[in-house]
């Protein structure tokens, strides 16, 4: 498979373990990769919902970031659409709260489950007898894509069996589409003007991932 994100920050400390597992099987693998280009997206979308002291973090300094940066964006976005995870050991059953924001970062919110899904397998999977079920609680109205994300958690853990249930919250409305979203990738050329000289680039970050 052709892997778009390096994952070299380490944001995710198993995820490598699950490119591993997708690598085994080719659509499994070709999943991944569109995986991968969603969450970019959204993580470029949905960047304003993260603040610096200067407001909110804007699609050109997304792009500007280093892919290390970009990638910390992805996971507390990612982090932001996943409002808890509960082990029920006896029901062999897992329970994954999503939050209101969820529609709008779906893709990197399904990275920080596979993580968590990695951290689980080997040690939930071998405490149980047969499949566990995997219920994803929805908010209303963000269910719209969701099956093609389970069916890919499944295919990459065969133990566990998604189920979707309701939540009592509805999910947050999209922001609407600017110029800014629609602006054609940079050149490298367009990255290195826009990135700030590296005294303010290190204090940009700081006050953005709270890193001295």
């Amino acid at each position: 498979m052709r892997q778009t994100i390096s994952w070299h920050s380490g944001c995710l400390d198993e995820i490598e373990l699950v490119y591993e597992r997708a690598e085994r099987e080719e659509h499994l693998g070709a999943e991944l990769e569109a995986l991968e280009c969603q969450a970019l997206e959204e993580a470029r979308r949905s960047c304003g919902l993260l603040r610096t002291a200067e407001g909110p973090l804007t699609p050109e300094q997304f792009d500007a970031m280093p892919a290390s940066a970009r990638e910390q964006v992805l996971c507390r976005l990612g982090r932001a659409g996943v409002a808890g995870m509960d082990l029920d050991l006896p029901a062999a059953a897992v329970h994954v709260k999503l939050s209101p924001l969820f529609g709008q970062v779906m893709a990197c919110s399904i990275f920080v489950l596979l993580n968590s899904l990695e951290k689980l397998d080997g040690g939930f999977s071998e405490r149980i007898s047969g499949q566990a079920t995997l219920t994803l609680h929805v908010p209303l109205g963000a269910r719209r894509g969701l099956m093609r994300w389970e069916m890919l958690l499944m295919g990459l853990y065969p133990w566990i069996k998604c189920r979707e249930e309701a939540s009592d919250q509805a999910a947050v409305s999209a922001p609407p589409a600017g110029p800014a979203q629609a602006s054609p990738a940079v050149t490298p050329e367009e990255k290195a003007a826009a990135t700030p000289q590296k005294p303010e680039k290190r204090g940009f970050l700081a006050r953005l991932f709270g890193k001295k």
